[in-house]
């Protein structure tokens, strides 16, 4: 593979200055004096990776953790304080072209002007408006200065421009943020012509879905620090647990109180995915199986086996039995495992906790419980996602 970018131990800190309100007689003093009135923050920390020719690059992380500054620094846009940067071929960057704007101009003068910082003739820039403009859907201001635009119709607009431009390298910064689903659909089209062209994507996006149905590779940064690099499904699991592992638990467990004489227990609760693999992280719409593992001293008989579902909120969704399936052992003893499959998993993106149960054949005395003890994570690989937490399989017709 070819190595299109590489950083090798790329560190960027910046001054933050705190002189405050001063006198001019202060000012001029401190010219003269070597006392640091000012305050080092460290943006990137040490940052090494390489991107090959073809790969589409997801970089994540929580808010400050230095994803904008990482995409400036492979721009060019801003120098590292210390390491080097590496890149070959073209780059445009949506960053770069969004700057590149003059809002006393016109939009049709603003893509003539993009349009030349970037490398094309005037010639190349009046064969391609009309595809950029007609792109953009933003026909009826051609003649409007852009000052007058709102920040998604810029945003539009650069991504337009960018579009018909031939490059190597297309660094972008949060494009779930550019346009309508419609508009969206359109750039999913291009990113698979990008793909089809073997060229390179780095984006930045707090979009898990995008970056999971985008990317071959994704980055995790953390203050700065590069966390890990490696398959997006990886990368996405790791950095999810560490955001859902910092917020406070809403789930509070209930107080069931259980046969203290049961000679029946639970010994394990596991998830297995569609390929019966174990994990705790799952893709919407796919299979899950939850696996419950019990030990029994003694013979029971018609037992009621049952897990129950909440979301992150400790909101009850869904408490499938045994007992209620028609699926009742006729005897249990010794040990034995319980499998509840769930076909197509229909929970959107977020952490879910479960509780496991064994009730003796009356169904009303709990001989084992272990209440939201357990939890997995679920993955949504579907942009077009509207949030809640039920994914209906449903179709929509007119009449």
């Amino acid at each position: 593979m070819t190595e299109i970018i590489k950083l090798e131990n790329v560190t960027k800190k910046f001054r933050l200055y705190h002189d405050g309100k001063r006198t001019f007689k202060e000012l001029s003093l401190s010219t003269f004096q070597f006392k640091r009135n000012y305050s080092l923050l460290t943006s990137l920390d040490n940052i090494s990776f390489s991107v090959n020719k073809g790969d589409f690059v997801g970089i994540i992380g929580p808010n400050g953790a230095g994803k904008t500054t990482l995409l400036r620094t492979v721009a060019q846009i801003i120098q590292p304080t210390v390491g080097r940067v590496l890149t070959k071929g073209k780059i445009v960057s949506l960053l770069e072209m969004g700057a590149s704007f003059n809002y006393d101009l016109t939009m049709k003068d603003n893509i003539f002007l993009s349009g030349k910082v970037f490398g094309m003739t005037g010639n190349e820039i009046r064969k391609k408006l009309k595809h950029i403009v007609v792109f953009s859907e933003l026909e009826d201001f051609l003649d409007v200065t852009v000052k007058h635009f709102s920040e998604g119709m810029k945003l539009r607009l650069a991504f337009s421009i960018i579009r018909w431009i031939d490059t190597d390298i297309y660094l972008l910064d949060e494009i779930t943020a550019i346009g309508d689903e419609k508009f969206q659909n359109k750039c999913w089209e291009f990113f698979d012509t990008l793909k089809e062209k073997g060229k390179t994507i780095v984006f930045v996006s707090h979009d898990m879905r995008y970056v999971l149905k985008l990317s071959n590779k994704t980055i995790l940064l953390d203050h700065g620090k590069m966390i890990m690099q490696g398959a997006p499904s990886e990368t996405i699991k790791i950095y999810l647990n560490s955001v859902l592992g910092t917020k406070k638990d809403l789930v509070v467990k209930s107080k069931i109180s259980k046969d203290k004489h049961s000679k029946i227990s639970i010994e394990k609760v596991s998830f297995m995915n569609h390929v019966n693999k174990e994990t705790t992280s799952f893709f919407s719409e796919k299979n899950m199986t939850i696996r419950l593992d019990y030990k029994a001293l003694k013979e029971y008989k018609r037992l009621t086996f049952g897990i129950a579902i909440y979301d992150s909120e400790g909101n009850l969704l869904t408490g499938p039995n045994t007992t209620f399936a028609n699926k009742i052992p006729k005897s249990v003893s010794k040990k034995g495992s319980v499998m509840y499959k769930v076909k197509r998993l229909p929970l959107t993106e977020g952490k879910y906790y479960v509780s496991a149960s064994i009730y003796d054949e009356s169904g009303t005395v709990a001989l084992d419980i272990h209440d939201k003890e357990y939890s997995f994570l679920v993955v949504d690989k579907d942009v077009k996602s509207l949030g809640g937490i039920i994914k209906l399989d449903g179709d929509w017709s007119f009449k």
